[in-house]
């Protein structure tokens, strides 16, 4: 239960840990009916990055959980192999772009699905 907190606490993880809560009120909002889930539409031309046809507040929150869940199982792998110091600090820096990379991927892979079947 430590390793799991102490990765949960630590870098790059921590980052998609307080997104989590940002994700779960704004979802809770629009279950109450004090927010839309296409709120963020027309701020942002989520096509460019490749996840145009669903509310980007969906696309977001996909984002954050896969980035979370990647970055938390990350987290532990590097903890458990990397020694101490700068190679641990380079792991973790790649990790988080890694993190990064397999969310957007992740999300470009269901949003495409989803969007193909409607």
């Amino acid at each position: 239960m430590g390793e799991f907190l102490h990765a949960l606490a630590g870098f790059p993880a921590i980052l998609f840990s307080a997104a989590l809560p940002v994700v779960l009120c704004f979802w809770l909002l629009v279950a109450l009916g004090g927010a839309d889930a296409d709120s963020f539409d027309s701020d942002v031309d989520a096509g460019a990055m490749g996840l145009g046809g669903v509310p980007v507040a969906a696309a977001a929150t996909v984002m954050a959980v896969v980035g979370w869940f990647t970055s938390l199982t990350g987290s532990i792998l590097v903890d458990r192999s990397a020694p101490a110091g700068l190679v641990h600090a380079g792991a973790d820096v790649v990790l988080l772009f890694l993190s990064l990379l397999i969310a957007w991927g992740v999300t470009r892979r269901l949003v495409r699905s989803w969007v193909c079947r409607s």
